[in-house]
């Protein structure tokens, strides 16, 4: 439980990090509009969709220390795991700033390929093709970059849409959504630890079940949430 908080606490201080190089939405114009204006199904679809997206990246980072010293029984576990994790944030980070110059479509709210590249980096991670550092340093820094663009992409469609339809709505709950995110990943990898121990069932695959669930739901809600072809080609250069 120690190591699943601690997890959790690292990703959500990366979160607060990486605000600093992210539009802020909370600095969006909204004009002379002064009330929140009424959450739209869609948007109801993109909340859901940046939840379960961080709902899987919690869940991911809080069993990391298990996956280092269960799993792929690497020495110094505790050291490795928080190498790991810091250099998928780095990642994170550095993913942040290449993509900051482009912006996405009018009706884009992420892109499917950042889903489809964690579903891929979790897949090998259970597989466990190779059990060493670089192995486990590469998915790393996949999980990291895709979450990068990830946050990139989740508050620029927040704070787009609260600009050119002075959605103060949506704006509010996006905050609340990101604020409650860590909240939701402790709660999920506290019961994936109980079920473990209840039934009996293996602590790494269960975790990585229950994050790989949240990304398959994720996927389905971008697909709701936007066109199709806004998902796979959201972006276009600034000109």
């Amino acid at each position: 439980a120690a190591a699943a908080a601690l997890g959790v606490g690292a990703l959500y201080t990366l979160s607060r990090t990486a605000r600093l190089t992210l539009p802020s939405a909370a600095a969006v114009d909204l004009g002379a509009v002064a009330a929140p204006s009424a959450i739209t199904p869609q948007d109801r679809r993109f909340l859901a969709y940046v939840m379960a997206m961080f709902a899987a990246v919690f869940v991911f980072v809080a069993n990391f220390f298990f996956v280092v010293e269960d799993y792929y029984g690497l020495p110094r576990p505790a050291r490795t795991a928080g190498a790991l994790l810091a250099g998928g944030n780095l990642v994170s980070i550095v993913a942040i700033w290449k993509m900051r110059r482009k912006r996405l479509g009018p009706r884009a709210a992420g892109d499917l390929r950042v889903v489809a590249t964690m579903l891929a980096a979790l897949l090998l991670l259970v597989a466990k093709i190779q059990a060493s550092m670089p192995y486990l340093a590469l998915l790393a820094s996949l999980t990291g970059a895709a979450y990068g663009v990830f946050l990139l992409d989740a508050r620029r469609y927040a704070s787009e849409r609260a600009h050119q339809a002075a959605h103060s709505g949506l704006l509010s709950a996006f905050n609340a959504v990101s604020s409650g995110a860590a909240l939701v990943g402790f709660l999920l990898s506290l019961l994936v630890s109980l079920a473990g121990r209840k039934f009996g069932w293996p602590h790494v695959p269960l975790a990585a079940g229950t994050a790989g669930t949240a990304l398959l739901l994720a996927g389905a809600l971008l697909l709701a949430t936007a066109r199709k072809t806004d998902v796979l080609r959201p972006y276009s250069r600034r000109d």
